[in-house]
């Protein structure tokens, strides 16, 4: 997270003392770039390191205003101590062209920097000597030379302290030598003239006052007496300033050295309190408080179960604060208590999730929910209001490696508290559920580790606002992230779940029961056990009896599903289940369902005042699931057969807690379903979905009334290798409003169905289907594209369903189903409903899937080429003048292509002839007969004829008296005599 200001005035950070253990250190002032901060290292005797990036530590928070953290590649030793400053570069790099775009976060980021330059530079000056604001500048050359000249003498003045503890070794033993202690200590202090005193007292203290000793300048030495007499001289005059020194060191009054404590000064500056690093951290305001200052010992053998406890009952007594737990293993016997966070307002911290790990046994039973059978770390599940519990870079261990099968606790049971946290913790070797968390008000789980987890990975019940994302999940034998609601659940306990971008190999299902506002995307499950993801109202069991609602499952990858539960059974498994109760109405309703009209009441029954029903009451007026989207999720087959699972690399196969290894079968990795949904369910989009290798593709349950499944589409969806069918909406003699629509259908590419051949063809109608309706009506079935499937479509009341536009690729030979089709095993007629694209559909052939041709939609002449349908219809693209041909209607399926046999012409050829003739004069009852050549005209084609006058009552006819010939009779039964005159006479003939 990046802040664009710079709150806070810290600038530096430190000093921190090392313990040997700790890596992990604090800065408490922005950076803008990891380079940008001077770690320095200072031993015991002050001198500094500075250390180097990456080589020697990493910086993390770059960007933060509250700072960020420093971790050392190696601790930092007891007796060393590190320091951090701000270290920013002086120049300026941003350059902002005249009249150009504003961007005000590159503004705001050099005001950044040069802020945080004047905090570098105050840090610096803070560390030197300043002389008063009253003092005259000028001044300031002397005040210079004497500090010169002061330091010039440095040497000498160091001289004199170090040999002040040698004065005093001097003075005590002479006092042992004249038994006066007054004199002794005068004559300690007249050592300063000379370290080399302290060997030769040590002389005199061995010899007699009167036996002279070689003080390496008098061969023949002096006695002690001699050199007491000369040393009180010294120390009355010359070093009376040094034995003042020492007796104002001696009056300090320091306390008994503890190990791991520090000195601070009392308020009236009279000596020195030993604090603990708790008390100091409480006094600078930093609330940690140290499990090993507890009395934890990290050794894997001592419970620390007390230690803990005490640590956790001060952090409670500030009100809340941080539990630090240093690196190393911590052992928690099945015998002891639980840890109770109590209040909350707790953040347990560790060094990494494979540096502090809290190891405990978990217990012998499963069900008691009692310690020690089913014993827990922490456990605090009293129905109070609590604040916010946080688990931080912990690794919590159990004993399933050397203890197989399901059992006894999980690490962490929390209830009714406002938020529980876990980042990047691990859970590992669990012989029951990694935790459990129930009635809180919101949860997370992020970028943990799961691993060897005997049941549920993360389990939360009865929680809402819950996120579950970033995680690695491996090998876990029941459900790998469980969400999920109990029976007795209270209101709004269900709403707002987000699981994304986790990853899950050889472990259980994402499942969540009776959610709300649910968002799994973006997850990758590798080896599935049972399911990939479940989003359900689980309708008579002991979880979930609740409605579901606005749920989106989309753009998952989920790979190689197998169906296990301590064995590869023959029931196969599905990729992603989204499924609901059907809706009942009720008495109160007039068992109108909701989102129906109540007639009786003349009032609309709304499905959001039942939102909060139990589904299992029989009672109760049930909604059906409204706003569901499952889309964009890849579900298909990666890994080869194999003699043993654990060839996968991921482990043995596992179900509560019990690990085998068997064979995998191709049978096994063929999943039931891509995608199953079923209930009542309105505004439901299926799109864009891939889904390989299954028996199923999409399947819808069977309904059980009218309008169950409304505002259903099921489009854009990529279908292949499906051994059964692509979609199936499983029979029920109900309608319902959905569509099937743009899907891409390949159904058995491989023909692995038995019904398959290999060259193609298919032994009987029967499965491989494209799409199943059963004795559904209502469904729209629209530009579909189906190949490689016995049955493109299985309808059992095709009249009642919406068909249209559809494209099948095969190699058609016969009408209906044939041996011979292929492909294609029933051939459609084609029409408006089925078009045609002629494929080599044979796998055998070198050709195999190439185009040969497509049903040509129009042409300026009967098609003579290529492969078509009878019941293909091509337009006359090119009418010639007087032609009436509509087009040309395909009568047989092949390649043959005569007219008559093949082809039949629609519409009619239209020739005309006209002449100048002038009738006679009429009588009543009287006629005239006269020809028209007409060109192409033959006998038994039909013929018209029009006169260009008026024909008085004068009727026409005309037929086809010989070839090219039309004979036209005009007939006079007006009941009087008519003569109409010359004009044009027409005749138009039509061939048959």
């Amino acid at each position: 997270m990046t802040n664009m200001t710079v709150p806070s005035a810290t600038n530096r950070s430190g000093p921190y003392n090392g313990n040997g253990v700790t890596t992990v250190f604090d800065y408490e002032f922005k950076i803008t770039n990891e380079n940008y901060i001077k770690v320095i290292k200072a031993d015991a005797a002050g001198v500094e390191t500075i250390l180097t990036i990456d080589a020697d530590y990493i910086v993390s928070d770059v960007g933060d205003s509250a700072g960020g953290q420093v971790a050392l590649t190696v601790p930092l030793p007891t007796g060393q101590t590190l320091t951090m400053i701000p270290s920013v570069p002086f120049t300026q790099e941003i350059d902002l062209e005249n009249q150009g775009a504003y961007y005000a976060e590159t503004v705001e980021t050099a005001l950044d920097l040069s802020v945080m330059r004047d905090q570098q530079l105050q840090e610096q000056i803070n560390r030197a000597v300043t002389i008063p604001p009253s003092e005259d500048p000028a001044q300031l050359g002397g005040l210079v030379h004497d500090i010169l000249r002061l330091a010039d003498s440095a040497e000498n003045i160091d001289t004199v302290a170090q040999n002040i503890g040698a004065v005093n070794t001097a003075a005590a033993n002479m006092a042992a030598i004249i038994a006066a202690p007054a004199q002794a200590a005068a004559a300690a202090a007249s050592a300063t003239s000379a370290s080399a005193a302290v060997f030769v007292a040590n002389k005199w203290a061995t010899e007699a006052e009167d036996v002279p000793v070689n003080d390496g300048v008098n061969p023949s030495g002096f006695s002690a007496f001699h050199w007491m007499r000369k040393a009180l001289g010294y120390a009355t005059s010359a070093s009376a300033a040094a034995i003042a020194a020492a007796t104002s060191a001696a009056s300090i009054n320091l306390p008994a050295i503890v190990a791991n404590t520090f000195l601070q000064a009392k308020a009236d500056a009279t000596g020195y309190d030993t604090k603990t690093p708790t008390q100091v951290k409480a006094t600078l305001g930093v609330p940690y408080f140290n499990v090993m200052e507890y009395g934890a010992v990290a050794d894997d053998a001592t419970d620390c179960t007390a230690a803990f406890a005490a640590a956790i009952a001060a952090a409670l007594a500030v009100g809340g604060s941080v539990v630090y737990i240093p690196r190393g293993t911590y052992w928690f016997a099945n015998a002891s208590a639980e840890l109770d966070p109590g209040t909350g307002k707790l953040t347990f911290l560790g060094d990494g999730m494979n540096a502090s790990i809290l190891h405990f046994e978990e217990g012998a039973a499963v069900g008691s929910f009692t310690a020690p059978t089913y014993k827990c770390i922490f456990k605090g599940t009293t129905n109070t209001a609590k604040g916010e519990v946080a688990f931080r870079h912990l690794q919590f261990k159990g004993t399933l490696a050397g203890d197989p099968g399901r059992h006894g606790g999980v690490p962490v049971w929390l209830d009714y508290y406002s938020n529980v946290i876990f980042d990047a913790c691990k859970f590992y070797s669990l012989t029951g559920m990694a935790m459990d968390i129930h009635y809180c008000k919101r949860a997370e789980v992020r970028n943990c580790w799961f691993e060897d987890i005997a049941a549920d990975g993360p389990r939360i019940r009865d929680t809402p606002n819950v996120i579950v994302e970033n995680n690695y999940i491996l090998r876990n034998g029941d459900d790998a992230i469980a969400i999920h609601t109990s029976d007795a659940s209270a209101t709004g306990t269900r709403e707002g779940v987000i699981v994304a971008n986790n990853h899950l190999v050889n472990a259980g299902c994402i499942k969540v029961l009776a959610g709300r506002v649910v968002h799994v995307v973006n997850n990758r499950i590798e080896l599935g056990n049972l399911c990939g993801i479940q989003v359900l109202t689980n309708a008579g069991g002991a979880e979930g009896n609740y409605p579901i609602r606005d749920i989106i499952v989309a753009n998952n990858i989920i790979l190689d599903t197998l169906y296990y539960n301590g064995a590869l059974s023959g029931q196969l498994a599905s990729n992603i289940i989204v499924k609901a109760g059907a809706a009942v109405g009720q008495a109160s309703t007039h068992n109108t369902r909701p989102g129906r009209y109540d007639a009786t009441a003349a009032a609309w029954v709304y499905p959001w005042d039942y939102d909060e029903v139990d589904v299992d009451s029989g009672t109760s007026v049930v909604p059906p699931v409204y706003g569901v989207r499952v889309s964009g999720n890849i579900m298909r087959r990666s890994r080869p057969a194999v003699g043993a699972f654990s060839s996968y690399g991921a482990g043995t196969r596992m179900w509560q807690g019990v690990a085998t290894d068997p064979a995998v079968t191709d049978a096994h990795l063929i999943s039931g379903f891509g995608i199953n949904m079923g209930g009542s369910m309105s505004d439901a989009l299926v799109t864009e979905n891939v889904i390989e290798c299954t028996a199923n593709g999409f399947s819808l349950d069977a309904p059980t009334y009218n309008g169950q499944y409304e505002h259903f589409i099921i489009a854009r969806n990529a279908i292949r290798d499906t051994l059964n069918r692509a979609i199936l909406l499983n029979t029920g003699s109900f309608s319902v409003d959905v569509s099937v629509e743009d899907n891409d259908i390949d159904a058995d590419p491989y023909r692995r169905n038995a019904n398959s051949n290999i060259n193609g063809t298919y032994a009987a109608a029967s499965v491989p289907r494209g799409i199943d309706l059963g004795n559904i009506v209502g469904v729209k079935i629209r530009r579909n594209r189906l190949r490689n499937c016995s049955q493109p479509l299985s309808c059992n009341f095709p009249a009642q369903c919406v068909v249209d536009g559809n494209i099948l690729s095969g190699a058609p030979s016969v009408v209906g189903f044939n041996v011979v089709n292929k492909g294609i095993g029933v051939v459609e007629q084609a029409s408006g409903r089925f078009l045609w694209e002629i494929i080599d559909a044979d796998p055998t052939s070198a050709t195999y899937g190439a185009v040969t041709n497509t049903q040509t939609a129009d042409s300026a002449a009967m098609p003579a080429t290529g492969t078509y349908v009878a019941g293909a219809f091509v337009r006359n693209s090119a009418p010639a003048a007087g032609s009436a041909i509509e087009g040309w209607l395909r009568l047989t399926t092949g390649s043959a292509h005569v007219l008559g046999t093949d082809w039949a012409t629609v519409g009619c050829m239209k020739l005309t002839g006209t002449a100048t003739y002038d009738p006679p004069s009429l009588v009543d009852a009287a006629g005239a007969t006269t020809n028209v050549a007409v060109t192409g005209a033959s006998l038994g084609d039909a013929a018209v004829a029009s006169f260009s006058l008026d024909t008085q009552g004068i009727t026409i006819t005309a037929w086809v008296s010989a070839a090219n010939t039309v004979s036209v009779r005009f007939q006079n039964e007006s009941g009087g005599t008519l003569d109409i005159g010359s004009g044009t006479l027409k005749a138009t003939v039509f061939k048959s």
